[in-house]
């Protein structure tokens, strides 16, 4: 693929960071204080003492959710742009490419998090509410998931859901490679498999899919892109799979009883990543949202508990709101551009050279592309 075409789905992924770091400043700190409270591990006054910022009012009424939206985002964009690598890679590559492209930066990030929750607990006079295994098991996004133990930093789960699609384009490379309309089959079975088996003594491994099957469905909605991207299918077909995918979604989450607004923010990210793809071609470069999309992983890994406990912090001392949020704020963007010069830069490219040794050895003949 042409690196100007896919400069859209790179834009998409610093608005998408952007939208989370709102959702969580500007919403849940706010309407939700006592969960905000337990994951700093801090005390959050009320709206009586504190109130609610009046921007934070005027988000939380519109009929879009900035954190559901963002999430969304980053949910199509890896449905799009994960079945580009295995023209070139191998399952074994990509897999051992994927570890070393999450897991060391997130160890990384987890670390910040739990030196925030030591010190927020002192600030507070809390002690610290985690056992040890649980935070040994944190370490490690996808183990924590199965064995169904709490989540400390809140936002895990997002990243524990695109482990599990990882695994499935590993099963279905060869669909994937081949651009196979039967590919769109595989989350409908095991969206319709887990629900329908919802219930029975499946142990926690049924918990987890039945929570995230739904999310994994959504994500086929950029695989379809992906499809229409590399010629496999025309417009037509892919507004018909790919509708037809969202449609099934949409249709899960009521099912789940999901939030309405929940439901209209994904239905935006979709529509919003339809149009940006639909100019894909004259894209233009904005370094802004470059500069988020190349943050926007260790900033997703490290904003949350510590913003909380800072914001928490500084409010409970007498500093306004907006003070707090926009330290909070710069405190988050400098510690996660640290994390990716130091840490995500160099294990990206640690995990490409044995990604290409992997492949190469596997005798796989990567696709040739002009466009």
């Amino acid at each position: 693929m042409n690196n100007q075409r896919l400069e859209f789905a790179n834009a998409l992924r610093g608005l998408a960071a952007l939208s989370v770091l709102i959702s969580h400043y500007l919403g849940i700190f706010w309407f939700a204080r006592p969960i905000a409270g337990i994951l700093a591990n801090a005390t959050v006054p009320d709206a009586s003492v504190i109130p609610t910022p009046h921007l934070a009012v005027l988000l939380d009424a519109f009929p879009v959710a900035t954190g559901p939206f963002g999430v969304a985002l980053f949910f199509m964009i890896s449905g799009f742009v994960i079945p580009f690598t295995f023209e070139r890679t191998s399952v074994s590559g990509f897999i051992a490419g994927r570890i070393l492209r999450i897991y060391p930066l997130y160890m990384a990030g987890f670390t910040i998090t739990l030196i925030a929750l030591t010190l927020s607990g002192i600030a507070s006079g809390k002690p610290f509410p985690y056992t040890f295994a649980n935070v040994v098991v944190h370490y490690f996004p996808g183990l924590r998931d199965l064995v169904w133990l709490p989540s400390i930093d809140g936002i895990v789960w997002t990243l524990e859901i695109e482990l599990k699609f990882y695994v499935v384009c590993a099963l279905i490379a060869p669909l994937l490679r081949q651009g196979r309309i039967w590919t769109f089959l595989v989350p409908m079975v095991l969206l319709a498999t887990v629900q329908l088996g919802h219930g029975y003594p499946w142990g926690t491994l049924t918990k987890t899919l039945a929570l995230d099957s739904e999310y994994m469905l959504f994500m086929f909605c950029g695989v379809a892109f992906n499809f229409h991207s590399r010629g496999f299918f025309n417009l037509r077909t892919l507004a018909v799979v790919s509708l037809a995918v969202l449609a099934a979604f949409c249709a899960a989450m009521m099912i789940s009883a999901e939030p309405i607004r929940s439901i209209y923010s994904y239905i935006a990210a979709f529509t919003l990543f339809a149009l940006a793809a639909s100019i894909s071609r004259s894209w233009p470069r904005f370094r802004l949202l470059s500069f988020f999309a190349d943050i926007s992983y260790p900033l997703y890994v490290v904003h949350g508990v510590m913003g909380y406990a800072l914001i928490a912090f500084m409010i409970n001392r007498g500093f306004s709101p907006w003070t707090a949020i926009s330290c909070a704020t710069v405190l988050a963007i400098a510690l996660a551009w640290l994390l990716h010069v130091l840490v995500e830069v160099r294990a990206h490219r640690i995990g490409k050279q044995l990604s290409k040794r992997l492949t190469d050895r596997s005798g796989l003949i990567p696709v040739a592309r002009d466009a």
